[in-house]
């Protein structure tokens, strides 16, 4: 199998398993992560702020849509938000 397909269809199923990601946010985030990793050419400036809005995003939203006892936990113990 093709890994860059096997990429895709992981970040996907990504997706389709996590109800706080809007279709395609997830595959182009992933898709500047690996060329980040692996690409011989650094990412632009403009992929690198694509990259750090959603990540922003999807952390407020883990955030938001987490029990009291987990905010608790994701904010003191590991020291987020």
């Amino acid at each position: 199998m093709d890994e860059e397909l096997a990429y895709e269809e992981t970040a996907i199923q990504v997706e389709k398993d996590w109800k706080l990601i809007k279709t395609g946010r997830f595959v182009r985030f992933y898709g500047i992560v690996l060329k980040a990793g692996f690409d011989q050419h650094c990412i632009s400036k403009e992929e690198y702020r694509e990259a750090e809005k959603f990540y922003q995003e999807l952390i407020n939203a883990i955030y938001t849509n987490s029990t009291p006892v987990k905010k608790f936990i994701l904010r003191f113990v590991k020291v987020f938000h």
